[in-house]
């Protein structure tokens, strides 16, 4: 790490813990892997909201001729419908 560099993490840190981020990914996940070189990371980060309605966070299983591995994440998000209008029917009135 060069001079210049110091002190950067502690942003990054600082702003995680600022907005109560939480990652996604188990530590130790490979996102890229080639001969004898990997990278792990596990910097997917979400809110405490999102944290609690995810249904799934992994690498997907089939490659797609890439070094770098796809990441599903899947979170449980219900909508709810609109509610339809009734309309009037004025041909009715007597």
């Amino acid at each position: 790490m060069t001079i210049e560099r110091q002190g950067e993490v502690d942003l990054i840190i600082n702003f995680i813990t600022e907005l109560s981020l939480s990652s996604l990914l188990l530590w130790g996940i490979k996102i890229w892997q080639s001969r004898d070189y990997e990278i792990i990371i596990d910097l997917i980060l979400v809110s405490e909201k999102l944290a609690d309605i995810i249904l799934k966070c992994m690498i997907y299983k089939i490659e797609y001729s890439s070094d770098y591995h796809i990441i599903i994440i899947v979170f449980d998000i219900s909508v709810l419908a609109p509610k339809q209008q009734e309309w009037l029917l004025f041909k009715n009135i007597s």
